[in-house]
């Protein structure tokens, strides 16, 4: 694990040194200077997925900084018994795309990389269909909502089914399969 991480912190430092190479020195500290402001200009738009716009309808003048860490702290709290498992990508993809202040429909593609079940198929299958008719013009543009609860909706049911999975205790709870009685002959 820890050869792991060392390696793609190295990959992720020289690609950084790379991109500083070829599009300019500074563009790095460039760009993170200017996220704050980028995050502010969309974070309200009825387009972004994010649970922290939902939580800005409520509460609009809190930072969506604050709001991304408060819930990322809530939602990451529960999933610790699964990272101590050697789980941590998959239970923590939904947390990821819940807890960014900017949640684009095409995130929810990533969604895929954990197995789905019938009603969270249906849902994305539902905002799917609805994204394309909103972006096709066949429908008004202020549906654009209707497509977020169920993308939401899917998150959050991802992200409840990691909390609630106890494999060691279905393992000890499942029955033994019990021996056929064998057949007396009768005389």
């Amino acid at each position: 694990r820890r050869l792991a991480a060392a390696v793609a912190m190295a990959t992720g430092a020289l690609l950084t040194l790379l991109c500083e190479f070829v599009l300019g020195f500074g563009v790095t500290l460039g760009w993170a200077a200017w996220m704050p402001e980028n995050t502010l200009r969309y974070v309200d738009l009825v387009d972004n997925g994010s649970l922290v716009r939902l939580v800005r309808e409520v509460l609009p003048g809190v930072s969506p900084a604050l709001i991304a860490l408060a819930l990322l702290l809530l939602l990451t709290l529960p999933l610790l018994r699964r990272f101590r498992q050697g789980e941590w990508l998959r239970p923590l993809l939904p947390v990821i795309l819940l807890v960014s202040p900017l949640s684009w429909r095409h995130y929810m593609g990533l969604i895929a990389l954990d197995q789905l079940s019938r009603v969270e198929l249906v849902c994305l299958a539902l905002a799917g269909v609805t994204a394309l008719l909103v972006g096709s013009q066949v429908l008004p543009t202020t549906l654009a909502p209707v497509m977020q609860v169920p993308l939401l909706l899917v998150l959050l049911l991802r992200w409840y089914s990691w909390v609630r999975y106890q494999p060691d205790r279905d393992k000890t709870t499942a029955k033994k399969p019990t021996p056929n009685p064998q057949k007396r002959s009768t005389p």
